[in-house]
């Protein structure tokens, strides 16, 4: 077999060996997150089920890349999500996975950084992985070994207070750090939220097409530059995608 031929096949096992000695069991992505907090690395977690043919390609193709191979081992913890087994079919509905495949990445104190709901070729994967590995190499977070991503924001301080409101109209404007379909994970992800950014974060409950949504929101504006430019601020410090509602 020629170098070039053993390279490949190196990379591949250590695809093959990276992916499935992160198997989804009970409990693996609360695991996975402790493991991404120790290391000082961020959380990969790929979403697919076995009858997605986009997620097959991406298996056959991006995820045999050996750049992609290279940043996933370097830089990331990984972890796989079957959304057919039980496990991962809670993980769906957890975090509200509505296409595959789907990607989300979080960072090392276990918020979400990145979500992507396409089929990512080489090339777009290269370009994710890239700048999230910038973002974090830019403003590394560090907190002592073994210490939860859930305590690991308070640094000594008191935890934001933290609400739950029913959402009305009004004209105020609402960053928007996420939307769960389970209650209990939006007031998870606010309590996180609200030690992270030392400010209130509150969980909005609406109606969405017969269905109850909880959004989770942080501070509220009189007006809608108000609001940009807060959503701007803490996507540059914090790294974290918001939406003003």
């Amino acid at each position: 077999m020629t170098k070039i031929g053993m390279k490949l096949l190196i990379l591949f096992l250590s695809w093959t060996q990276l992916m499935a000695g992160n198997s989804l069991d009970r409990g693996a992505f609360e695991k996975a997150k402790m493991q991404a907090s120790e290391q000082g690395k961020l959380l990969f977690v790929d979403f697919y089920a076995p009858w997605c043919n986009p997620c097959q390609w991406m298996d056959e193709n991006t995820f045999k890349d050996p750049e992609v191979i290279g940043q996933l081992q370097q830089h990331f913890i990984t972890l796989r999500v079957n959304i057919d087994d039980m496990e991962g079919f809670e993980m769906k509905s957890r975090f509200d996975i509505r296409f595959l495949p789907t990607v989300l990445i979080f960072n090392q104190e276990g918020v979400m950084v990145e979500r992507r709901e396409e089929t990512l070729g080489i090339k777009k994967m290269r370009s994710l992985l890239a700048s999230v590995i910038d973002k974090k190499l830019e403003q590394p977070v560090v907190h002592k070994v073994n210490t939860s991503p859930s305590t690991a924001f308070t640094s000594g301080s008191a935890p934001a207070k933290v609400e739950k409101r029913e959402i009305v109209a009004s004209v105020q404007y609402w960053v928007q750090l996420g939307a769960y379909s389970q209650e209990t994970n939006a007031v998870r992800q606010s309590e996180e939220l609200a030690r992270l950014l030392q400010k209130e974060v509150s969980v909005q409950k609406v109606d969405n097409a017969g269905k109850k949504l909880f959004r989770v929101v942080a501070a509220s504006f009189s007006s809608r530059d108000e609001a940009e430019k807060y959503r701007e601020e803490i996507q540059q410090k914090h790294h974290l995608q918001a939406v003003v509602l």
